[in-house]
């Protein structure tokens, strides 16, 4: 009981510290929906994708963060749109948000560049897109029932509330079967006034991504797709995540990724993710990834563990080019 209380408290003031560092955590699931990390991957499919995500870190212990997803995106003509519902909870802070997101397609050229050995075309032609999200926060502070002994200021034994706003953008370029992706997040830097007082402590940083990668035939079924995205803040914290994902058939696909803060090489704060999808039938498909983590807390839980449900509504009509 004892060890179950000091984990509590430990995860508790990783969460603060989290806060702190002025990020939301939203964009970390960016392999299983491309658009959490850049408003301009919303649209690019041809077909209307329906997602939940429902992902539990440090799992094995009752306070630690779970977060569910829910999005739809589609596309008219050039125009892609998409909506996002989130919900994050972490002991007992929670976060609510609601985005709407709009991207513009342009295709560059007539010419059709890139044909699968499979005699589908798929990212026929170079194109560009631009993108934008406007979303709403609700942040949350549970503190009833919390007493100390001392007076804090920074206890007030209610729940206290914090909504903003924010906004994202991104740039999306692909030819050939590369791509490369360019993202801001938290552009209006909104500043949340919960728990500490000094606002300016307690502002979001701007994010910013870059995103590239490019798939090879290996051969008539068979495709690989390496791809890096480097994550950078306005206090020039660095994040890079290496990939490396093999797709089988349109209908399997299994990854790897490596992750690890770039700032401090010498410490051992790294990250391994694994994932594996699969096309149950028909426009179903489903995905698993499982996260290790290389630090403190990696002999305390269970890793962090993610499930998605997707459904390509008229997928059968436009074809799939969902991996």
């Amino acid at each position: 009981m004892k060890k179950k209380i000091i984990l509590y408290i430990f995860l508790s003031i990783s969460l603060i510290i989290k806060s702190n560092a002025q990020e939301m955590p939203f964009y970390k699931s960016y392999f299983l929906n491309n658009f959490l990390l850049n408003p301009a991957f919303c649209g690019l499919e041809e077909y209307t994708p329906i997602l939940l995500i429902d992902k539990h870190q440090w799992f094995g212990d009752e306070y630690a963060p779970a977060t569910q997803l829910f999005t739809i995106s589609g596309k008219l003509k050039k125009e892609g749109y998409a909506v996002s519902i989130f919900n994050d909870k972490a002991g007992r802070f929670s976060t609510q948000s609601m985005q709407l997101s709009y991207s513009h397609h342009i295709t560059l050229s007539k010419k059709k560049h890139f044909k699968r050995k499979t005699g589908k075309i798929i990212r026929e032609r170079p194109e560009l897109a631009l993108g934008v999200t406007f979303a709403a926060y609700r942040l949350n502070f549970d503190q009833l029932g919390i007493t100390t002994i001392d007076f804090d200021p920074a206890v007030s034994g209610k729940m206290e509330t914090s909504n903003f706003p924010d906004a994202n953008f991104g740039m999306y370029y692909q030819k050939k079967g590369g791509f490369v992706s360019l993202s801001a997040q938290q552009l209006i830097s909104a500043r949340i006034n919960l728990y500490n007082r000094d606002e300016e402590n307690n502002r979001l940083q701007r994010q910013y991504f870059l995103f590239f990668g490019k798939e090879f035939n290996v051969d008539k079924l068979l495709n690989v797709e390496p791809s890096m995205m480097i994550k950078t803040n306005e206090s020039k914290q660095f994040e890079i995540e290496i990939n490396l994902k093999f797709i089988y058939f349109r209908d399997y696909w299994f990854a790897i990724t490596y992750s690890r803060d770039a700032n401090n090489l010498l410490e051992q704060n790294h990250l391994i993710k694994m994932y594996a999808g699969i096309k149950i039938f028909n426009s179903f498909h489903a995905a698993y990834a499982y996260n290790h983590m290389f630090n403190n807390l990696q002999n305390n839980t269970l890793g962090t563990h993610e499930f998605m449900l997707r459904y390509n509504l008229f997928e059968e009509k436009k074809g799939r080019n969902f991996y």
